[in-house]
């Protein structure tokens, strides 16, 4: 079953973080694909996955989470 995971991180991110968060959320067993929203923080993620594990995987890269919406 595909899942869309929307993510709000903590404020707009830079170039260089857009590749680390999509980095560190393309390690997520069953993700995709990956949509980026830098200047609103926002992250969409598709796949066979958990969202959770989406959050917790940017979490460990030092990103706060603000908001996991699955859907």
């Amino acid at each position: 079953m595909t899942t869309i995971v929307t993510v709000l991180v903590g404020g707009p991110i830079c170039r260089r973080c857009v590749r680390r968060a999509s980095r560190h959320v393309s390690d997520v067993p069953g993700v995709v694909s990956l949509e980026v929203r830098a200047d609103r923080g926002l992250l969409r993620v598709r796949g066979a996955l958990c969202p959770a594990a989406v959050a917790a995987a940017l979490r460990l890269g030092g990103y706060p989470v603000l908001d996991v919406r699955d859907g």
